[in-house]
C-alpha cells in the first residue's frame, strides 16, 4: 500500500500544481483606457468573478467582440506550442506550425506593446496584433479604424512592427510569462474576444488551500501506512 501511494503522490502534485497554471474562469470586462482609431486598445482590465481578482489582459482578436460589463468564461492556460489546437484559431483551418507562429507573433508583440512609452506606440503594436488573425469579413471595419488614427505613417509602422514579429519568431523567439483567456466554446462567430494576460507570480489564495489540502492528505495518507506497516 505504501509503495502505491509512494507511485500516486507525483500524479497528486502534477494535477495541484495544474490546477495553478490552468483553469476556467468568469470574467467581466471592467476597464479600458486608451484609443486609437475607432476601437480602444489595450491594456484593459477584467475581474475574475467569485474572487474579485483584476487581470490586466491584452486583446489578440479583432474578429469578435467584448464590451465592457459583459461576462464569459474562459479556460485559462498557459500559452504554449503543445496547446495551440484548443485555441480561438485552433479550429480555423491553419496548420499546427502556422499557429505555433501567429501565436508567437501575438506574444511578442504584446511584450513590446507593454513596454511601449507612449500610446501612438502601443496602438501600432495593438493593431499588428489584431493583423495576425484578422479575417477577410473584418477587413473593411480594420482599415477604416487604422484611417481614423489620422497618421499618416500609422499604416506603414504597422507593417513594420508585424515584420520585426516575424523575425523575432524566426530567429527564435518563444513566448514566456503569458496565460492565453480563450473562451470555453472557441471558434464560434459569437465567442467572446481572446486575450492574452500576464499572470499574477503569486499563486490565488484558492489555489493555494487547494495545494495544501492535496499536500496535507497525501501526508497523513503516509502516515497511516507506516502505521500498518510497524
Amino acid at each position: 500500500m505504501r509503495n502505491r501511494i509512494l507511485i500516486l503522490t507525483p500524479l497528486f502534485l502534477a494535477f495541484a500544481c495544474g490546477s495553478l497554471f490552468a483553469d476556467t474562469l468568469t470574467l467581466q470586462f471592467t476597464g479600458v483606457d486608451n484609443a486609437a482609431g475607432n476601437y480602444y486598445i489595450s491594456p484593459y482590465t477584467v475581474t475574475v468573478q467569485g474572487t474579485g481578482q483584476v487581470l490586466t489582459v491584452y486583446c489578440i482578436d479583432f474578429n469578435h467582440e467584448v464590451w465592457v460589463g459583459d461576462e464569459w468564461t474562459v479556460n485559462q492556460t498557459v500559452l504554449d506550442a503543445a496547446d495551440v489546437g484548443n485555441l480561438q484559431y485552433g479550429s480555423a483551418g491553419y496548420t499546427e506550425d502556422q499557429l505555433v507562429t501567429d501565436y508567437s507573433m501575438a506574444a511578442w508583440l504584446i511584450t513590446q506593446l507593454t513596454n511601449a512609452s507612449t500610446v501612438y506606440e502601443q496602438a501600432v503594436y495593438q493593431y499588428a496584433a489584431w493583423e495576425i488573425f484578422l479575417e477577410p469579413s473584418n477587413q473593411g471595419a480594420y482599415n477604416a479604424s487604422v484611417n481614423a488614427v489620422g497618421v499618416p505613417s500609422f499604416s506603414s509602422d504597422i507593417a513594420t512592427a508585424f515584420e520585426d514579429a516575424q523575425t523575432a519568431v524566426a530567429d527564435g523567439y518563444t513566448p514566456t510569462g503569458w496565460d492565453i483567456l480563450t473562451p470555453t466554446i472557441p471558434g464560434l462567430p459569437n465567442s467572446a474576444q481572446e486575450f492574452l494576460v500576464d499572470p499574477p507570480s503569486v499563486p490565488e489564495p484558492s489555489s493555494i488551500v487547494l495545494l495544501a489540502t492535496v499536500l496535507g492528505g497525501l501526508a497523513l495518507a503516509l502516515r497511516k501506512s507506516r502505521r500498518r506497516g510497524a
